[in-house]
Order: structure tokens, then C-alpha cells, then sequence
């Protein structure tokens, strides 16, 4: 069986599944495609916006969000581990992931801990921290959702 042209594997890979741009690049070389001609091809494929690793940084970090929200640094291990270069996760942090947006994720979870009926803040708190929350983002997830509280109840 002989080797598919380039493209063709591409858009076979892409069509199945998300892949990181360096993601691609790493199964085309094991693939045994030649480097140069691996370059050319996903510059031509960024360039037509069918890999795009800042989309693809933005779609995983909502669906993680979702479904289990946890802190910056965890996201940022997941998305080097899946080869979103430096220069993307440099950004991150200020664009996609503010302080603020790690203290609604707190506040989800209290709500949540709290509907199960652990209403001790020092153990909320304590929770938090063993998520990986700093005490700060953990504190002012804890008075935001006690504010919000009050606000509901008068």
C-alpha cells in the first residue's frame, strides 16, 4: 500500500479529530513524511484556517470549563501537553483566562459544594485550595458567592 499524498493525510487526521498544529507536524514526521515537506503543507492548511491552534485552545478550554472547572495552571499543562506553542499560552492567561474568570469557576464550585450541603467556609476554602486555587482566587471566590448570596435572599 503505498504512502497517501500529504494533504490527503492531513485532511483524513483533521476530519476525525483535533489536532495542534506541532501535534500534526509530530504524527506526519512518525508517519515518515519529509520535515520540509510537513512545514509547507500545515502553513498552507493555518493559512486556509483549517488548523488553528488559538480556536482550537479556546473550544477545549470551554468544554473544560463546562464540564470540570479547575485553575489556570491546570488548563495551561493540559494545553502544552497537546503542543499549543509558547507564544499562544504566553496569551492565555490575559485574553482567555483572567483572574476573574478563575474566581466564576470558584463560584460555580461553592455553589455546587453548597447545594450538597458543605456550607463551611473553611472547608470550601480548603477544597479550593486542593484544586489548585491560590488562597487569594479562593477567598474572593468565596466572598463573591457569599455577596451573590445576600443579593438573591433580599
Amino acid at each position: 500500500m503505498s504512502k497517501l499524498p500529504i494533504e490527503e493525510r492531513i485532511v483524513r487526521l483533521i476530519s476525525k479529530a483535533w489536532y495542534t498544529k506541532k501535534r500534526l507536524r509530530e504524527k506526519l514526521i512518525l508517519d515518515g513524511y519529509p520535515e520540509n515537506e510537513v512545514e509547507e503543507s500545515l502553513q498552507a492548511f493555518e493559512q486556509d484556517g483549517y488548523i488553528d491552534d488559538e480556536f482550537f485552545m479556546k473550544t477545549y478550554l470551554e468544554g473544560k470549563r463546562n464540564s470540570n472547572p479547575r485553575v489556570f495552571w491546570a488548563y495551561k499543562t493540559e494545553l502544552e501537553r497537546l503542543g499549543i506553542e509558547k507564544d499562544l499560552l504566553e496569551q492565555f492567561r490575559s485574553i482567555y483566562f483572567p483572574p476573574s474568570e478563575e474566581v466564576k469557576d470558584g463560584i460555580e464550585l461553592i455553589r455546587k459544594w453548597f447545594q450538597q450541603g458543605e456550607t463551611s467556609r473553611d472547608r470550601i476554602i480548603q477544597r479550593l485550595s486542593r484544586k489548585g486555587f491560590s488562597y487569594d482566587i479562593a477567598e474572593w471566590s468565596w466572598n463573591q458567592f457569599q455577596a451573590n448570596r445576600e443579593e438573591e435572599l433580599s
